[in-house]
């Protein structure tokens, strides 16, 4: 396996026909209800979308719009998390979709992206930090006992205020501990907050949503004709074709 690929697992006893039938939209009578792919064409567009309405809201007064093209993105990843599971890994049980997909770097850091989603919701005030930059101007008296001009600069990283101007060169996932409680009701069972921990926390938000949002692309695409739909899932697993494929 590439570690930088994402790879949907198969579940044990599914068949390259179901999988087709699945990914197409096929009905039993086999007709198509909608145009195939429609969905996951969906989701990729929401997901370029959100990344791109985030770069065009960083400098900009009070940072809304940028944080509210953050929790759009989680969104969309998460219907994406939705579709693999249900569409691709169907069959499986949530922890062995969970273990299956963690397998490679890329795999976890999807995860990691989902965890966020179900630990955040709408609080992304918390999920959030961003760079504080300090300057200070002194002087060095040298041993001829002249003055030589210093300057002394100092980088923090800590959380936003809700209505702070949002900074230009971007936001940073907050660590695990400063996100909201969890919800005891639905705890965390397939260590998805480890990956959050690994490859999202405390990295810049436009990296690990760019590394995604390919990793996605790769691993699941559509191509249409007039007449024909081709349909390419890079997956693990073994997937045996049926006799009436």
């Amino acid at each position: 396996m590439d570690d930088d690929t994402l790879y949907p697992p198969f579940a044990v006893g599914d068949s390259m026909n179901d999988l087709t039938r699945r990914l197409s939209g096929i009905s039993k009578s086999g007709t198509f209800t909608q145009v195939p792919g429609w969905d996951w064409e969906l989701i990729m567009c929401g997901i370029s979308g959100a990344i791109s309405r985030y770069q065009d809201g960083l400098g900009k007064s009070r940072g809304i719009a940028a944080r509210a093209a953050v929790g759009e993105a989680l969104w969309w990843f998460a219907a994406a998390d939705e579709f693999l599971r249900k569409r691709v890994s169907c069959g499986m049980s949530l922890s062995a979709y969970s273990a299956g997909i963690q397998k490679t770097s890329a795999g976890r850091r999807f995860a990691g992206l989902v965890f966020l989603r179900n630990r955040a919701g709408h609080q992304l005030v918390a999920a959030l930090m961003q760079n504080y930059y300090g300057k200070a101007n002194a002087n060095i008296r040298e041993s001829d006992g002249t003055l030589r001009p210093f300057t002394v600069t100092a980088t923090a990283r800590a959380r936003i205020s809700p209505f702070e101007e949002s900074p230009g060169d971007g936001y940073y996932f907050a660590p695990s501990i400063s996100l909201p409680p969890p919800d005891v009701n639905h705890p965390e069972n397939c260590k998805r907050d480890a990956c959050y921990d690994e490859l999202v926390a405390e990295r810049r938000v436009i990296d690990v949503f760019d590394a995604v949002q390919r990793s996605l692309s790769d691993a699941i695409s559509f191509q249409w004709t007039d007449r024909n739909v081709h349909v390419s899932v890079i997956g693990s697993g073994i997937l045996p074709i049926s006799p009436d494929a």
